[in-house]
């Protein structure tokens, strides 16, 4: 049981650095393309928004197409504002991840203390107290372990190449969007 407990704060150990680490890349990454991505996010839409409406008042399209021709446009801009989404979440994932590690400490601290002082005094009401109370120690623990899942599960896509792909062609296709948006004002405008 010792050389179990053992393993499992030095893997604690190590995992704390390396999570640090990715915190700290994630928020460099994060602070550097957020500004540009919600600049994408804003613009794809407003231009999404216009090409369907020089659709209907030009071209005279029906509400159906009008509506099937802004939701088309308007994906790229989403796809955008769920990268931003991401990005935001690394940003000050460090200091939260120093702060779940600090209440981590605390909690075990005081478990390990309750644990040790904890002894049959004879009387059940007293030991059920003391049951109760670690109990619910331990479940703070559970909870701020959910935490941090919750802390670095979001800012995980920043790792998967899925997300760069979406994030590139998403904002290829927000350009394209904005030059054809431009276009139709400069027709719209000159008509």
């Amino acid at each position: 049981m010792q050389s179990q407990d053992t393993s499992d704060k030095q893997a604690l150990a190590k995992l704390v650095p390396t999570l640090m680490s990715f915190a700290k890349l994630a928020e460099a990454l994060a602070n550097r393309f957020k500004g540009a991505v919600l600049w994408g996010t804003v613009s794809g839409g407003l231009a999404a928004v216009w090409l369907a409406f020089f659709a209907h008042s030009v071209w005279q399209a029906s509400t159906a197409v009008t509506v099937g021709v802004g939701v088309v446009l308007a994906v790229p801009a989403l796809v955008a504002g769920w990268c931003w989404s991401v990005l935001d979440d690394a940003v000050g994932m460090p200091q939260r991840i120093a702060d779940w590690v600090q209440r981590a400490k605390l909690y075990a601290g005081d478990a390990k203390e309750r644990l040790q002082g904890a002894k049959p005094s004879g009387g059940r009401f007293k030991d059920l107290w003391q049951l109760g109370g670690l109990t619910v120690e331990l479940a703070m623990m559970g909870g701020d372990a959910r935490d941090l899942l919750g802390l670095v599960g979001g800012t995980l896509a920043l790792t998967n190449p899925v997300f760069l792909f979406a994030l590139i062609g998403s904002g290829l296709a927000i350009g394209l969007v904005d030059l054809g948006g431009f276009i139709a004002g400069l027709f719209y405008l000159f008509r």
